[in-house]
């Protein structure tokens, strides 16, 4: 990714300063994986060891997620600098990063690198008393941790922008108390590249959003003593709204993120580590989002003659998202 200070595309900055401004904005790129992970480090207090901790217990799952050995190395290597941790605390965390997905990917039997996170609630459904059913009182049919075939395409696992938009639905499946704070419901379903993954999205708005969330846990408390089975049971009839809402069609995609794991050891929603991984998760959405309108719209105004009367609209549009990207750049 590669924005100029000032919010000029590549045209411009030739034209006003010459072809090495070009060559520089293409040299200040800043790698998707980089991206990510500073997004990510962004929500964490770096000036105390437990802030650098808990960054790099988040950061470490997705460095694991990649492939290519020489690039996890690498990747390794920044996130120890950006940390300021030893770079064999962030080496045996990212390795046991692995194992786990690994260990879950066996234990799932699928293909990809992918699993269940056992101390979520999970989304499951509230057995016919309205209290949490155990795990051997869940019909398969009736639970959105059903074993099934992957039937995501596989770019979620190996390209960071898909990875971004997947990561993003799986924090509103397992944290939508948590992301309910944020902008998620407004993100823009053209946000997501990947049909399934946009499809899942619009299921989850279709449903009220994450937002209904927390309308269903209001509801489950003023209509129970107060225990800490209400989150699970609210959880349960969100998801059963979700089930309902998404259909044959895409239950199967809403299954398979559903029993993706989250990178936190503690999945409470009051956990700061949950709290700040998936704040993150859209927060990157968001950014890229924004740098993908930004570059269409500079096109589309460079294409429109001085005299149309679209320009003055397509302009004011321009300068809206930019300031917009500048002003989250600036937070970096």
């Amino acid at each position: 990714m590669a924005v100029a200070k000032d919010g000029k595309d590549p045209c411009d900055l030739r034209v006003e300063n010459g072809p090495g401004a070009v060559q520089d904005l293409v040299a200040s790129r800043r790698p998707l994986f980089d991206f990510v992970l500073k997004t990510i480090i962004s929500g964490f207090d770096l000036d105390n060891p437990a802030g650098r901790l808990s960054a790099l217990r988040v950061t470490a799952p997705v460095v694991a997620e990649i492939r290519d050995m020489a690039l996890r190395r690498y990747y390794v290597v920044q996130l120890a600098g950006w940390l300021g941790v030893n770079e064999r605390e962030a080496w045996r965390e990212v390795k046991d990063s692995v194992s786990r997905l690994r260990a879950q990917q066996k234990a799932q039997g699928y293909s990809r690198i992918e699993g269940a996170q056992g101390g979520n609630p999970g989304l499951h459904f509230p057995g016919p008393d309205g209290v949490p059913a155990s795990p051997s009182a869940v019909s398969p049919t009736d639970s959105l941790t059903l074993n099934h075939a992957p039937s995501l395409p596989g770019e979620i696992d190996t390209d960071p922008v898909a990875r971004a938009q997947r990561d993003v639905l799986i924090a509103a499946l397992h944290f939508p108390q948590i992301l309910a704070q944020t902008g998620f419901d407004a993100l823009d379903p053209q946000a997501f590249t990947q049909t399934a993954l946009r499809l899942v999205f619009e299921v989850i708005l279709a449903s009220g959003g994450v937002a209904a969330f927390e309308s269903i846990l209001e509801a489950v408390a003023a209509s129970r003593q107060p225990d800490s089975h209400n989150q699970r049971v609210a959880m349960m009839r969100w998801a059963n709204q979700l089930k309902t809402q998404a259909g044959p069609l895409v239950l199967p995609a809403l299954l398979e993120l559903a029993q993706r794991p989250v990178p936190v050891a503690d999945d409470s929603p009051q956990n700061p580590e949950a709290q700040a991984w998936a704040k993150a998760s859209v927060a990157v959405v968001e950014r890229l989002y924004l740098t993908a309108q930004t570059a269409r719209l500079r096109s589309k105004l460079n294409r429109l003659d001085a005299a149309d009367p679209n320009r003055e609209d397509v302009f004011a549009q321009l300068l809206n998202l930019e300031n917009t990207l500048r002003q989250m750049n600036q937070e970096d």
